[in-house]
């Protein structure tokens, strides 16, 4: 029988509350931000027109509802998880979501800039020139956001959180975006639904420090 009391017994402990924390985080997340995938796969499958375009803009509004404050809830749930190293987040990520539902000008204006690039992407992705200027545009926009929502995290101005570790912020933005873009890439939906965002936060939160 495993001794729990052990080192070894410990050790598993830890990695199981770990996996707990991270996964409960996401799933939260996930169940939120569910009715925004669904908007996009459906405005994926349409073509270009009047019926596309009305569609895109109940995805921004999704977005505005869903996707950035959910997402904006993960770090903040995160954070919280790594100053206090409790168990399960639900709770937690469900109220930090409903604070950050509150932050409706960042929500619109994120969710806007997001539909907007996902549009224009669709249009010029056959182009390799201006596909790739559009993705070199998409992760400073993530960077942005990042310095955003850590700055309120933080209680620090986000551009001068981002001026005192540039370098971390990049690290961060590529981990994310590798981190989720993996996952939807090759289609590994039980990562996306277990720990896809929750993990990808956790390494950005271990990364970006109060300056």
């Amino acid at each position: 029988m495993l001794n729990l009391q052990s080192k070894f017994g410990q050790k598993l402990m830890a990695v199981g509350n770990w996996l707990t924390s991270l996964i409960s985080i996401n799933l939260v997340w996930f169940a939120i931000t569910l009715p925004f995938w669904i908007m996009l796969i459906f405005w994926l499958a349409l073509p270009q027109g009047l019926i596309a375009t009305m569609v895109l803009v109940l995805l921004w509004l999704s977005g505005a509802c869903f996707l950035i404050p959910a997402t904006t809830a993960v770090f903040s749930s995160v954070h919280t998880w790594l100053q206090t190293a409790n168990n399960t987040y639900f709770k937690t990520s469900w109220h930090q979501y409903l604070t950050a539902l509150r932050q409706w000008p960042l929500n619109l204006g994120a969710a806007l800039l997001g539909v907007a690039w996902l549009q224009t992407f669709v249009l010029v992705k056959a182009n390799p020139l201006l596909g790739a200027a559009l993705m070199a545009l998409g992760i400073l926009g993530v960077m942005a956001y990042l310095s955003v929502v850590f700055g309120q995290i933080l209680a620090v101005a986000p551009l001068q959180l981002w001026l005192a570790q540039p370098l971390r912020f990049i690290g961060a933005t590529l981990g994310v975006i590798l981190m989720l873009g993996l996952n939807i890439q090759i289609h590994l939906l039980f990562l996306f639904l277990l720990c896809s965002m929750s993990l990808s936060a956790w390494f950005a939160n271990k990364l970006i420090k109060h300056c």
